[in-house]
């Protein structure tokens, strides 16, 4: 049996998306600004971008730089398709604990990576003509 709470919020949710939505999608193409006008909806029917706003939002640009740089450092996950070769040299224990890393694409086709807690790779799925050539992690 749903509480009282959960069934009003659920009702919020949706009359939120049934009014957010549409307003999102028209003046955003569902990507939010880090900042929108606040204009009565008397004279704006929808949200107005702010002219000096980022669209994306800047820190969810730079977000996938981010992500692939510690992928990386964690992994040590080097392609080098002219030379059919995938290095991987993860740095030893991973202060994240395990890590699987899939859907990545290399060579133009999906790339997945499992690496234990103790830093030892345990699968890779790479495309097919590249060579991987695992390196044991350092031990310090």
């Amino acid at each position: 049996m749903r509480s009282a709470g959960r069934a009003i919020g659920s009702t919020m949710d949706q009359k939120v998306r049934k009014v957010l939505a549409p307003s999102m999608r028209a003046a955003f193409d569902y990507r939010l600004p880090e900042l929108w006008g606040g204009d009565a909806r008397a004279d704006t029917p929808a949200p107005v971008p702010y002219p000096a706003a980022c669209r994306p939002q800047a820190w969810s640009a730079a977000s996938a730089v981010a992500l692939m740089t510690a992928l990386t450092a964690l992994t040590g996950l080097e392609p080098d398709v002219p030379a059919g070769r995938l290095h991987l040299r993860p740095t030893g224990p991973l202060p994240v604990g395990a890590l699987t890393v899939t859907g990545l694409t290399v060579a133009g086709e999906r790339l997945g990576v499992a690496i234990g807690a103790d830093g030892r790779i345990e699968s890779v799925s790479a495309p097919a003509g590249l060579i991987v050539e695992e390196h044991a992690a350092s031990q310090s």
